[in-house]
């Protein structure tokens, strides 16, 4: 994947120093720059043991459940590049949102995931035409 270089420090930070990493990584939580917040949910969740996920995953609920589309975005990045079956109902929930922006980041996330319990919704965006080629992915 693509990613800016400040996300990439901190994933590679997280898979160096594993939970020694966490006091860096939550601090980055609470940075206005979602590509910071990117990489360090990302660390956490993957390299941070349950501690790093404990830390996380209300922030990452947080954001799925934001009126701000761009948390929304976000939490769908986040949960695509962790690629754990555990968020799929987060993500259903994100595949439905009534914005074409967070559901295409929703449904790049569900090719991921590879999870049966998305497939009937992924149909679905088969048939709108806006997210049509984003689904076939």
């Amino acid at each position: 994947k693509n990613r800016p270089l400040e996300s990439e420090a901190l994933l590679a930070l997280a898979a160096l120093q594993e939970e020694e990493a966490t006091p860096t990584l939550q601090a980055s939580l609470d940075h206005t720059n979602n590509i910071i917040r990117f990489g360090a949910l990302v660390g956490l969740l993957l390299y941070g043991g349950q501690s790093g996920k404990q830390i996380a995953e209300p922030v990452l609920s947080q954001l799925a459940r934001s009126d701000t589309p761009e948390d929304r975005i976000l939490a769908a990045q986040v949960i695509g590049a962790v690629a754990d079956p555990q968020y799929c109902t987060t993500l259903m929930r994100l595949l439905a949102d009534d914005r074409p922006c967070v559901q295409k980041e929703a449904l790049i996330a569900a090719g991921e995931l590879h999870e049966p319990r998305l497939v009937p919704l992924l149909i679905d965006k088969l048939e709108d035409g806006q997210l049509r080629s984003t689904a076939k992915r």
